[in-house]
């Protein structure tokens, strides 16, 4: 009795820890990027470290938020071993400021260790403010040795830099930077700064892909037993299907989808009250973060000038030149797999009009009036007889309810149909087949949606893009370069003893120019090295 009493007591004593220990965060993100100091409308350049397990989590969110915690940009993102990258564009009206970049996984608790930048905005200086912060360093001493081959540069002469000191030096980035008022002020602010912010484990673990959830109604009140689609446009075709819960509620699970497009929610059948489907968003706490006020001082005119210049100039010139898209083999088979049959229309005479193809050319599907109206009916193969009821019919992968439109649409912009001729079952929701019409443009042959469908806006996952530095040659040499940002190399090997060689050109843009080493040691503590370069 006395050794069970003993047992409670020592029960008692460790459950508050391992209360502690399971609330505590399972995954700690690292995030940085390839400046400090930005104009509205640049590409934010980041990059991401995490240690812990993401589980079965497939992406991670980076987002741009205030000084309260409010997001003003986010893209979402797939990550690569232990680590990420993204590129992430200001928003024009945002206020001069000091942001920050925080990352998440849904549905796991994680600490952030955030990067402080300051974004200038010429039509919107800083507002005033009375948050403060206190400093507490971190740094790590290190041996890392910068040398180029020499201090004073022209304007497009190359760079020659060997950097040593790197054999204990993980997850290494090398950076050259524009080196002024604006920086030398950011530095100072963000030195010996610890900024971490603590996210818990709210929303769905995005395992399978991605999460939606809708609310659906009519007359203000929820509508619960009703049979929802939701589907992405595009090539590949995306489905999934749900019943909206007691409150109106209904969640979609959508394979992963990269880039933007638009995201279509429709009954699967049309009767009764029209319903209104609202997307809810998962929100993310808000957490106000301790920080100094932005305070821009006259001497430091010329230089803000000097940036914007060179910035408007880089995006009017480059633009969307700058980034280098890396876009690995996908699956890119529809959601229904290998159809029964496919008809590439280009291979048969072209009919006038779409009863016609589908008369002459598509012996499995057929147009039948029903009280009037034109329906498509499948055959269904097993049974030799056609469908009484209508199949899904998918334009560009998006379904469409309203047949008459789509047999009186124009043939010429079709490219290709396939059919499941068979019963299909997508969770709860049976089909009588499927017809997939897919247009050559992928703009659903300009047919309109359906009175009850909610479209709307869909931001996937981003594809990996790298900076791409400006090519010259003997067509293009004329063209201006005003980069601020002269080299970002990321995740680089140092080789046996330590060293990286790398080369770069200066640009049209004089100054002095800060390069900046970063790395991690072993026990996983950000090193920083850095030297500075001018040119003339």
């Amino acid at each position: 009795m006395k050794k069970s009493f003993l047992h409670i007591i020592v029960l008692l004593l460790l459950l508050p820890a391992a209360i502690l220990q399971a609330q505590a965060p399972a995954l700690q993100l690292r995030t940085s990027t390839d400046q400090q100091v930005y104009i509205t409308g640049e590409d934010i350049w980041i990059d991401l470290l995490f240690t812990g397990s993401l589980g079965n989590a497939k992406t991670l969110r980076i987002r741009l938020i205030d000084r309260s915690g409010q997001a003003k940009a986010q893209v979402e993102i797939v990550p690569n071993g232990n680590g990420g990258s993204a590129y992430m564009s200001i928003p024009e009206n945002l206020p001069s400021d000091y942001y920050f970049i925080d990352a998440y996984a849904r549905g796991i608790a994680t600490t952030t260790s955030l990067r402080p930048l300051m974004i200038i905005n010429p039509m919107l200086p800083p507002a005033a403010c009375a948050a403060s912060g206190t400093s507490s360093s971190n740094a790590v001493s290190s041996n890392i040795n910068i040398q180029t081959d020499k201090q004073r540069y022209a304007g497009r002469e190359e760079v020659k830099l060997t950097v040593t000191g790197l054999s204990d030096v993980q997850q290494l980035n090398i950076s050259a930077i524009r080196q002024d008022r604006l920086s030398i002020l950011m530095d100072e602010t963000a030195a010996g700064r610890n900024l971490n912010l603590v996210h818990d484990a709210n929303g769905d673990v995005e395992g399978e892909g991605h999460h939606i959830k809708a609310k659906v109604t009519a007359g203000g009140k929820p509508l619960s037993g009703l049979k929802m689609i939701a589907s992405l446009k595009g090539s590949r075709s995306s489905l999934s299907t749900g019943t909206t819960d007691e409150k109106g509620v209904i969640h979609f699970i959508l394979p992963l989808h990269y880039g933007q497009t638009s995201l279509m929610i429709s009954p699967s059948e049309t009767k009764g009250t029209k319903p209104i489907i609202e997307i809810t968003e998962q929100q993310t706490e808000r957490k106000s973060i301790a920080f100094p006020c932005l305070a821009l001082k006259e001497e430091m005119r010329t230089d803000i000038e000097e940036r914007i210049f060179n910035s408007r100039v880089s995006k009017r010139f480059y633009g969307e030149a700058s980034r280098a898209y890396s876009i690995p083999d996908r699956d890119t088979s529809d959601f229904y797999g290998k159809p029964d049959e496919r008809f590439l229309l280009d291979e048969y005479v072209r009919f006038p009009n779409m009863e016609e193809v589908i008369a002459e050319i598509i012996p499995p599907l057929r147009v039948k009036k029903e009280g009037g109206v034109q329906v498509l009916q499948v055959l269904n193969l097993p049974t030799k007889s056609f469908f009484e009821k209508e199949p899904l019919v998918l334009v560009d992968g998006v379904p469409l309810q309203n047949s008459k439109a789509l047999i009186e649409s124009d043939p010429l912009l079709v490219r290709s149909i396939d059919l499941v001729t068979r019963r299909y079952y997508i969770g709860e929701v049976e089909f009588s087949g499927i017809v997939h019409f897919k247009t050559y443009r992928g703009d659903r042959a300009l047919l309109s949606n359906g009175d009850n469908d909610l479209i709307t806006s869909f931001k996937g996952v981003q594809e990996t893009a790298t900076l791409q530095a400006p090519v010259f040659s003997a067509s293009n040499e004329r063209m201006p370069d005003s980069r601020n940002l002269l080299l970002k190399e990321q995740s680089l090997k140092p080789d046996a003893s330590g060293t990286v060689s790398l080369r770069f050109n200066t640009s049209d843009a004089l100054g002095d120019y800060k390069i900046v080493v970063k790395g991690l040691s072993k026990g996983g503590q950000e090193i920083t090295s850095s030297s500075i370069i001018t040119v003339k």
